[in-house]
């Protein structure tokens, strides 16, 4: 029996209902998996073209008004009521997977919610250590793991530790062998500063914090190399260089992935007891509205749902 993905909308003011609307109206999409979707059936607009596929409206909210096109309280609380049901799909037993499509960090604040992302929030649910969730970011060109997520840039450095960034090391090796059936991934680390610090001219986390790191992951066995800097790292003469590579913040990570494949970047949350994925990219509140939003990145991120779920012999 195919398995089942549970499908949030994301924020109902943003790009996500449009994009849900587009990948499951596609007759190609029922080949791979059943599909249940989270959310309320007035934010998707051409709702009928998906009557072959359940839509669950959740029971503890209801389907306000929501100003389109920004962050809101509404909307807010409606995005993450959408994750919560989707979550209790999961947990019984009536979904494998879940393919989350984008939510707004301004929208939870104003509705009080503070969680900084999918991953914190899924986490918590699991009652998981959030360290121990990572988020991995892809596309066709690079895959990438991040020692930190959603903190305040001045605050990188001071959230980098030994154990952090080996733990980082080790999930990217652990992520490498079991969904890509590769045992013995090349890993790149990089550094935080400019040129590495420049020998600690310019900044001492390489030399203190994650060369200490790099050395106990290859004490471990690992085939870890760095601290490297980012920009000679996502070269594209270095692109054959590495399986995978970890980035000290997120944004190191995004702009390389964004600059080769911005239409095919999945993100995939390792460390759940479940598979579960979203496309790369925001809301888009710019764009809402205007029937223009591209489905690349949904596409692949359903696409490696059922590809992680065939791997755990769903």
């Amino acid at each position: 029996m195919p398995p089942v993905i549970a499908v949030t909308i994301g924020d109902p003011a943003g790009i996500g209902p449009e994009i849900i609307a587009k990948v499951f109206s596609k007759k190609t999409v029922h080949q791979y998996a059943h599909y249940i979707i989270v959310g309320h059936r007035k934010f998707i607009k051409n709702s009928d073209h998906l009557r072959n596929i359940q839509i669950i409206e959740p029971r503890n909210s209801t389907a306000e008004v929501v100003p389109k096109g920004k962050p809101s309280k509404q909307s807010g609380l409606l995005s993450y009521n959408y994750i919560l049901t989707a979550h209790e799909l999961i947990k019984s037993g009536q979904a494998d997977a879940m393919l989350t499509a984008p939510v707004s960090k301004t929208a939870w604040q104003l509705a009080g919610i503070n969680v900084t992302g999918h991953t914190e929030l899924l986490a918590k649910l699991e009652h998981l250590n959030p360290s121990k969730v990572t988020m991995c970011m892809f596309n066709r060109y690079y895959k990438t793991v991040m020692v930190t997520r959603h903190i305040a840039t001045k605050n990188v450095a001071s959230a980098l530790s030994v154990n952090k960034i080996l733990d980082t090391i080790t999930t990217a090796y652990s992520l490498m062998k079991t969904h890509f059936g590769n045992n013995s991934p090349r890993i790149g680390v990089c550094g935080l500063n400019p040129h590495c610090g420049d020998n600690g001219l310019i900044g001492t986390e390489e030399k203190n914090i994650i060369l200490p790191a790099v050395r106990l992951a290859r004490k471990h066995g690992l085939n870890a190399e760095g601290p490297l800097p980012a920009d000679a790292m996502f070269s594209s003469s270095s692109r054959s260089k590495f399986d995978i590579i970890v980035t000290m913040y997120h944004d190191q990570a995004m702009l390389p992935l964004k600059l080769t494949g911005y239409n095919s970047i999945v993100n995939y949350t390792y460390g759940l007891p479940y598979i579960r994925t979203s496309p790369g990219h925001g809301t888009a509140y710019d764009i809402t509205g205007r029937g223009i939003a591209d489905t690349g990145c949904l596409m692949e991120a359903l696409k490696f749902a059922v590809y992680a779920l065939h791997k755990k012999g769903k």
